[in-house]
This record gives structure tokens, sequence and C-alpha cells, in this order.
């Protein structure tokens, strides 16, 4: 009796082990740096610099899911870029503590296990940097 389900538990095995490995693009997302700690004016080139290679990493990927955790972290890190850029700009004590929590949040994203924990991770980073942005425009003055 117990030999006929061994070619089930076998069976299970692989299929959990497949579906874990490819659901939150690790492997791809091991090969990117880490989310700062905090970002300055002279990050600009870089973190634009990350965001084409993740942008590159996703276009390169065969799993959807992993092109999609990859492609929302590439629009982090280019945003990320713009908050650097700003930041020769003008700054803003409050911009600065608002960044903090957003890098807290794409560490987070960072470190999730599922594919699903990161996607919404990195959208709720992606979404606090704008405002971010925001801020830190604001502060610019009027446009001419």
């Amino acid at each position: 009796m117990r030999l006929r389900s061994v070619p089930w538990a076998l069976l299970i095995l692989m299929l959990s082990t497949a579906c874990s490995g490819g659901t939150t693009g690790s492997s791809d997302l091991a090969r990117a740096a880490a989310v700062p700690m905090a970002v300055s004016c002279d990050d600009a080139a870089q973190l634009r610099q990350q965001a084409a290679d993740d942008r590159r990493h996703s276009e390169e990927s065969r799993s959807d899911q992993s092109r999609v955790a990859i492609g929302n972290r590439a629009n982090f890190f280019a945003s990320l870029a713009i908050v650097a850029e700003l930041k020769c700009k003008v700054t803003l004590v409050e911009a600065d503590e608002a960044l903090t929590r957003v890098l807290d949040t794409a560490r987070e994203a960072e470190a999730a296990r599922s594919f699903y924990e990161g996607a919404h991770g990195w959208g709720e980073a992606e979404f606090a940097v704008t405002r971010v942005i925001s801020m830190l425009i604001q502060q610019l003055g009027p446009l001419r």
C-alpha cells in the first residue's frame, strides 16, 4: 500500500519545488544591487543604471511573474533616480523622513517570500516615492 503512494509523493514534491522556485524571480533579483539605506544627489546615475539593468533583466525573463516583479522594481529605481536628481537642487527634511520610510518599504519588498507580497511591496514603494518627488518639486517653486 505504501509503495503506491510514493509516486504521488514524488509528484507533489516536484510540483511544489517547481512552483516555489519561479514565483519571486529571486534569482534575477539576486543579481541586482540592494536597496540603498539613503539617497543623495551623487546616486542619480547609479540608480538610473540600476533601473535600466532591472528593465533589461525583466525583458530577458521567461516568467511572467518575474517580469512583473523586476519591472516594478525597475520603476521604483527610476523614480528613486529622480529623487536623487531633485536632491541636487533642493533639500527638505520632511522629504528625507518620507524617503527613509520609502526605502524601508522597498527593503520589505526585496525580502518578500512570495511573488504577490513582492509585487505589492514594490508597487507600494513606487507610489510612496512619487509622493516624495512631489514634495521636492513643490520646493523648487514655480516653473517658468
